[in-house]
């Protein structure tokens, strides 16, 4: 026993008292050295017992109401025999006393054995073996007769699982296993509610039957605590300060003390033994000496391996708590506790092999030599988060699955932020209740850049959409176009003198752009709102007062009207060909068509009006063919 198992002053006190007294008694001393694992008895508790069934037994003398067949077993309060119940024609257990016992002359045997019948007698239990009868040979010796079963104890089946596999199809040992526990947990509990007490709960007092039947057996310690057991036997008070029980099992109270010491918490802890042998394969004291023993009982402090449950190694460490008052206030209730953790134990294989998933999806997003494929980050983590989801939905208490999705989620979102994906990332954190603080600001900031960035992207497609005033920017192209193509052939008409002065030719582009800018500024929230619209009248404003200075500078110049037509034809030209490389290529037609006015009114200075009106028609069909089609720029995504 190493320092840290050493027990504390109080319990080497309690231990030096507990191991004087056992080894003031030599016998039982080298008992328990000798076979720790074997039950301790003490004598008869009721020594009237006998005198009170003395006349159904001698009744039934010489009836041969059974009749005896081959010896099934032998223990310490008997022998069972294989039997037929003559008046039924049925096969039935026959337990009788030792051959040595009957050799002793002694009462003692038979009242332990009459004990035992009566007690088991009065727990009628699916889960106890029924007692059928009471009877004697012809020697007298009383023959309790129980129903046959044709199984194994328990203790058999836990230390050989191919045993168990073969014999009844278990393929998960533990879990069969806790589900035979539940059964006895059922027994010990209805034993409560009838005010007994079993006392030697343990894997070799629990029979199982063929067809996975669970029988407890051996209520030979069994002692009353309340008044409701009327069936039972009277109980000696002093039956609490005798010594009685299997050492490797025992709880700290069974060493010895005062008798209301004695409660349900004792089988409460003797079912934790029971636990405890089922999970680690040994029972809770099984130690090598008896001061050892003796240690073990009174600490009470069961060591279990990591491969252990965690729930389940919560349950156990209770369940064998030194304190009666910290154990489970119930047989039924560690019933419950079992009972859940076979519940949750599902969920917990869910969330084990949802773990498997997300350590693939963590291995994928971790790697360094290429960029980690998409379909196979979605897959590794849908399957995970699956697999998380179904555990919590099972157990919404399952921490193990909690803490595995909040990983997973975590670690995606992550990913979503790293690949610019912040409103992915935030749909993905809404699905944790409680998000880690910093990966949610995280998140929050990079929500906040991303639509700031988008809102950008809006306002500057916006600034560059077509589509916008197109209807009023048509119109307005309809009718600065008929202005230029009419305006030259009908001004000589409207005023004489047109043509005749420098000053004459800058009527027509001063009364338009005059026109055009009042039009402009009373419609300027749908004119000018985009700054598509804003460049295509800030051309043709400069196009307008670039010819009016080109004829006042013309004059200037004494260059003649001629010249300065043919130079706004050639500046046209140019401004017709930025607009064919901002706007559409389509302008390439109108900006030709210029170059050529330019080239006619250079050869025939007669003609150039001709060929600007031509030129002015060209880039009016075009213009107006552009705004009446439906174009939008493509819309951009608002959220990843």
């Amino acid at each position: 026993m190493s320092l840290e198992d050493a027990p504390s002053p109080q319990d080497a006190g309690s231990l030096r008292t507990i191991a004087d007294r056992i080894a003031g008694i030599s016998s039982l001393a080298k008992t328990i050295e000798r076979a720790p694992g074997a039950t301790i008895r003490p004598d008869a508790p009721d020594p009237s017992l006998l005198e009170t069934l003395a006349p159904a037994i001698e009744a039934r003398e010489g009836e041969r109401a059974i009749r005896l067949g081959r010896t099934l077993g032998e223990g310490g309060m008997g022998v069972v025999r294989e039997g037929v119940q003559v008046s039924l024609a049925r096969r039935v257990a026959v337990k009788t006393l030792r051959e040595r016992d009957r050799d002793a002359g002694t009462q003692r045997a038979t009242e332990k054995l009459l004990y035992e019948a009566r007690v088991t007698g009065a727990l009628e239990h699916p889960n106890v073996v029924p007692v059928h009868d009471i009877a004697a040979d012809p020697q007298g010796t009383p023959l309790i007769v129980l129903k046959h079963i044709d199984g194994v104890v328990w203790s058999e089946l836990l230390r050989d699982p191919a045993r168990l596999e073969r014999d009844h199809g278990a393929t998960d040992p533990l879990e069969w296993h806790l589900r035979v526990l539940l059964q006895v947990c059922n027994a010990v509990h209805f034993a409560h509610t009838r005010g007994v007490l079993h006392r030697d709960l343990k894997p070799d007092n629990v029979m199982i039957g063929g067809f996975g039947e669970v029988y407890v057996l051996d209520w030979g310690l069994a002692v009353r605590t309340a008044d409701q057991a009327s069936a039972m036997p009277k109980m000696d008070p002093a039956e609490g300060l005798v010594l009685a029980g299997t050492p490797w099992y025992m709880a700290p109270e069974m060493l010895g003390g005062a008798a209301a010491r004695l409660s349900p918490a004792t089988d409460v802890y003797l079912l934790g033994g029971v636990l405890h042998e089922i999970v680690t394969g040994r029972a809770p004291h099984q130690e090598g000496n008896l001061h050892a023993i003796l240690a073990s009982v009174v600490q009470s402090r069961p060591h279990l391996d990591a491969s252990v449950p965690e729930e389940l190694a919560a349950i156990v460490r209770r369940a064998l708590d030194p304190d009666p008052a910290r154990r489970y206030g119930s047989a039924d209730a560690l019933r419950s506790a079992v009972e859940g953790f076979l519940r949750h134990r599902g969920a917990v294989q869910l969330a084990v092999e949802a773990e498997r998933s997300l350590a693939a999806l963590e291995e994928e997003l971790a790697r360094k030599d290429a960029t980690p494929a998409r379909e196979v980050i979605d897959r590794h983590f849908a399957e995970c988060r699956f697999g998380f989801r179904a555990a919590l939905r099972a157990w919404p208490e399952n921490t193990r699955a909690k803490d595995g999705l909040e990983r997973a989620v975590s670690r995606m979102v992550a990913h979503e932020l790293d690949a610019a994906r912040p409103h992915a990332a935030a749909a993905l954190l809404g699905e944790l209740d409680a998000p880690p603080r910093a990966l949610a600001s995280r998140v929050s900031d990079a929500v906040r850049a991303w639509d700031a960035r988008q809102e950008a992207l809006l306002r500057l497609d916006r600034e560059h959409d077509p589509s916008l005033g197109r209807g009023l920017r048509l119109s307005i192209t309809v009718f600065v176009g008929l202005f230029w193509t009419l305006g030259p052939v009908l001004a000589p008409y409207v005023d004489p003198t047109y043509g005749s002065s420098h000053a004459s030719m800058t009527v027509l582009p001063v009364t338009l752009t005059a026109l055009v800018a009042i039009v402009a500024f009373s419609l300027r929230d749908h004119v000018l709102q985009t700054s598509f619209n804003r460049r295509l009248a800030a051309a043709f404003f400069l196009s307008q007062l670039g010819e009016i200075f080109i004829y006042i500078g013309g004059s200037a110049a004494q260059m003649t009207i001629a010249q300065c037509h043919a130079v706004v034809m050639l500046v046209a030209s140019g401004t017709v060909g930025m607009l064919a490389a901002a706007v559409s290529r389509a302008f390439w037609i109108a900006s030709v068509a210029f170059v050529a006015a330019f080239a006619v009114g250079s050869v025939w200075p007669q003609w150039i009006g001709i060929a600007e009106a031509v030129a002015n028609a060209i880039i009016t069909i075009t213009a107006i063919v552009l705004w009446s089609q439906r174009v939008t720029l493509p819309k951009r995504a608002s959220k990843r």
